[in-house]
């Protein structure tokens, strides 16, 4: 009898803590009667919507054409416990509807990178292989998605580079190229003759490096060394000039992004020591004219811990940052006209479904934002378009 009696206090335990609201900078309800800002409009669901307990680390990319491109992503099921992958799918804006493309053979990990090159591929990096566990080889790859025909193609490192080290992170340059920053060095893909310029190293252990493309045409590199395991860099270089600075703190780099007037800016926490010792300035932007790192002594509340952060800036300069940690989802709106927070209106009784589980935010071309989140309970919408006018002309 006491057997029973305790199970059901358990269950009682855990109905009521689904009932809680996400902890964090904002509270917010999960009832789906919730209402959202009315810049947001629901959009149809992607058609892989209910894998198990989760889609990880999904990407999105505008083609030229408008449609939006979502490749990658992985899942766990509970039930099975086996990691699987998921296929790429495409939203067509005009007909309002997805469809599922060829299996793409590999998922991505956290901060992996889809942008438009040139020719109106699309360049993708990630780092998962078909198990969706091992982290290794894929790190090494990254694959060419051909809109026309619908087909990706996978690349590896040229084989001249014996000591293939694992790719960090990348962005397109003006002329069209690519940089890629790996471990151990640097160089630049010609996607047009498909060939790859002479490998530059690092002179650091670059591991969990970020970069950036400045308004200048310039690629900021920062940070490096590995995430909570390993201490971590404030080590940064240009490229091409290699001109050097440092960060205000030795910190790994979740999220950071260039502004037209050749400033990058850090608004994600990063860590500081393997311990988790706070850093001494976490918030800060990088400043092209003098070389150098200024501090925004703003709390955002919003960390990273390698799990998910994203960053989407509004034409106004607003900033709406998003993280999830193991402690719950934070937001904060970030007004970078005055440095200064603001009143986050826009997902205040949505930030469940749009965050839980990694979500990804891309602007379009016309301003407006591109949400793709993941409700779990498969009760909320997952897609929204949001004019971010109606809430910060």
């Amino acid at each position: 009898m006491k057997n029973i009696l305790f199970f059901f206090l358990v269950l009682l335990l855990l109905t009521s803590c689904d009932k809680k609201t996400d902890s964090g900078t904002n509270n917010t309800p999960v009832d789906s009667t919730a209402v959202m800002s009315k810049g947001m409009t629901s959009l149809p669901n992607p058609i892989n919507r209910n894998y198990g307990s989760g889609k990880f680390h999904r990407v999105a990319v505008e083609l030229e054409n408008g449609n939006i491109l979502v490749a990658g992503g992985y899942t766990y099921d509970d039930m099975s416990r086996k990691w699987g992958v998921l296929p790429a799918e495409l939203y067509d804006t005009t007909a309002k509807k997805w469809e599922q493309l060829g299996p793409l053979v590999v998922g991505t990990q956290s901060q992996d990178k889809i942008f438009l090159l040139n020719d109106g591929r699309v360049f993708f990096k990630y780092g998962i292989t078909a198990d969706g566990v091992s982290l290794d080889n894929g790190l090494y790859y990254f694959s060419i998605f051909n809109p026309k025909t619908k087909t990706w193609e996978m690349k590896y490192n040229p084989a001249s580079f014996t000591d293939r080290s694992p790719i960090q992170d990348c962005c397109v340059l003006f002329d069209g190229s690519v940089f890629i920053i790996t471990k151990d060095y640097h160089y630049v893909w010609n996607p047009n003759s498909d060939t790859y310029s002479a490998k530059v190293n690092n002179k650091y252990d670059a591991s969990s490096a970020r970069c950036v493309r400045l308004a200048n045409g310039e690629v900021l590199v920062c940070g490096g060394k590995g995430g909570v395991s390993t201490d971590a860099t404030d080590y940064c270089f240009l490229y091409p000039s290699y001109k050097v600075s440092r960060m205000l703190s030795r910190k790994t780099v979740f999220d950071i992004f260039a502004t037209d007037d050749n400033r990058a800016y850090i608004l994600i926490a990063g860590h500081d020591l393997p311990n988790n010792s706070p850093v001494s300035s976490p918030y800060q932007y990088y400043d092209y004219a003098s070389n150098s790192w200024i501090p925004i002594n703003v709390p955002t509340y919003t960390s990273g811990n390698a799990l998910s952060q994203g960053v989407v800036m509004f034409p106004s300069k607003k900033c709406y940052l998003l993280s999830e940690e193991y402690l719950g989802i934070f937001t904060a709106m970030f007004d970078l006209n005055t440095l200064s927070l603001e009143p986050n209106r826009i997902f205040e009784f949505s930030v469940r479904p749009i965050a839980t589980k990694l979500a990804s935010l891309i602007k379009l071309r016309n301003g407006k934002i591109f949400i793709l989140g993941y409700d779990p309970n498969n009760k909320l919408n997952e897609c929204y378009i949001y004019d971010s006018k109606v809430d910060y002309p």
